[in-house]
């Protein structure tokens, strides 16, 4: 009986669905955003030169995806065609950014061109007094920006 009862206890433990706590994150700190500025600005440097090999390169060098070349090489080929559509980034600001800990934030980035914005939603962790990227996505569309 009571192996059953357990046994049933489990099931609707496991069986229920968890909700997500949302909680309000702090923004950056100004030396959080100073660390991450020294990443995002010779990644939009070189996005802004046409240099889009290069900016993932170096934005990817010390981190596990500087290994992972065929996901590299699709998001090269993304930005590519979104800022040969859009046009070349004239300017970028940060419109966003929260920090889970003093460690790991994601901050939402604008890159201004002459036929609109293009968004980028980059995460990234501090370790040894780096900034490194751990996530990246590149669109054209807000649709996490509102």
């Amino acid at each position: 009986m009571k192996t059953a009862l357990l046994s049933m206890a489990l099931a609707l433990a496991v069986a229920a669905p968890v909700a997500a706590v949302e909680r309000e994150l702090p923004s950056m700190t100004e030396a959080q955003a100073t660390g991450i500025e020294r990443v995002t600005t010779p990644f939009f440097s070189s996005l802004k030169d046409k240099a889009y090999a290069k900016a993932y390169a170096d934005l990817f060098a010390g981190t596990l995806f500087a290994s992972k070349t065929v996901e590299v090489q699709q998001l090269v080929s993304q930005t590519t065609f979104i800022l040969e559509t859009y046009g070349v980034i004239e300017r970028w600001e940060v419109f966003e950014s929260e920090c889970a800990s003093p460690d790991l934030c994601r901050v939402k980035i604008a890159a201004y061109t002459a036929n609109g914005p293009v968004f980028v939603w980059l995460s990234l962790y501090r370790w040894n007094g780096a900034w490194k990227p751990n996530y990246i996505l590149i669109g054209d569309t807000p649709q996490f920006v509102y």
